[in-house]
């Protein structure tokens, strides 16, 4: 075993390396003391804890809350750099709670219902806030946090913070044909169906409250039908079920909806969560407010 130098000279001084007697007993090895850290190493210390986000994904223990939290995390980047990681909060879809982990055991879970105080604070601390509502994120909840976000400036202090919110396509689904392919840039023109109507009217919610919140900045992106990583049952599963079992010819036949030419808008989950990160990451801030993302 090759043992400690007993002086370490560094810039002109000499200073004690030899561990003492009590460290020795213990195992353990002295930090390194921060005076002689170079002024490059502590730029690039402060500059990691600047770049740490308090991170709020709803329904993190969906499909698309997983693929959230991997493109999202930096702990691998953290340990090289000696900075801290990301501090993650989540909500869980109820309905999915007793089967579907969460991605990671260090995901803080906030519950709206059973203690709100703890939901309420969380919500006006988090940096980034990305409300999912693709995977069965609770109505109420969701409008809480964007009423929550609604504040005025000296409510809440003036931290700046960014709200995504992940809607979906169905929101268009009564848009009227047009012999021109809509644009992102129409979204006001967007007309759903009934059953879809609470889409439009979060996203709206969401879209003005930067008005009345000058520190928040929103944006929306309307998803495609997610697909993926395991897609849930309700979407591409009874597809690829019947194509699977090809070989039994009364099973084979798939499903045909309408006339069969219309394209369905789709997008795969690692896609949808990287659009999400370009826009967190971004450095430039981008004033448009709605995206369209599909494959």
């Amino acid at each position: 075993m090759s043992t400690l130098p007993k002086k370490l000279v560094v810039k002109g001084k000499t200073t004690d390396s030899q561990p003492s007697q009590t460290s020795e007993v213990l195992g353990l090895v002295k930090p390194i003391n921060a005076e002689l850290l170079t002024a490059k190493q502590k730029q690039k210390i402060i500059k990691t804890e600047k770049d740490r986000k308090r991170i709020l994904l709803t329904g993190c223990n969906s499909l698309v809350g997983h693929s959230l939290f991997d493109q999202m995390r930096n702990d691998d980047l953290m340990v090289k750099t000696g900075g801290k990681p990301h501090e993650f909060l989540g909500t869980l879809v109820q309905k999915d709670a007793e089967f579907v982990p969460t991605p990671s055991s260090s995901i803080h879970i906030l519950d709206s219902k059973n203690k709100p105080k703890t939901f309420t604070k969380g919500v006006l601390t988090s940096d980034i806030i990305v409300i999912d509502l693709l995977s069965g994120t609770d109505q109420s909840e969701a409008e809480e946090i964007i009423k929550l976000l609604r504040q005025p400036l000296h409510e809440q202090g003036g931290k700046p913070q960014k709200l995504i919110v992940l809607s979906s396509v169905m929101s268009w689904v009564n848009t009227p044909t047009s012999s021109e392919s809509y644009q992102d840039t129409d979204f006001a023109k967007r007309v759903p169906t009934p059953k879809y109507q609470y889409l439009k009217n979060l996203e709206n919610l969401s879209l003005t409250a930067s008005k009345i919140n000058l520190n928040l900045r929103v944006q929306v992106v309307c998803s495609g039908l997610p697909y993926g990583n395991g897609e849930a049952n309700d979407i591409f599963y009874e597809f690829f079920r019947r194509a699977w079992l090809s070989s039994h010819p009364e099973l084979a036949a798939l499903p045909v909806i309408g006339s069969g030419s219309n394209a369905l808008p789709t997008i795969h989950v690692s896609d949808l969560a990287m659009c999400v990160r370009n826009l967190v990451d971004a450095k430039e801030p981008n004033n448009k407010q709605y995206f369209v993302a599909v494959d």
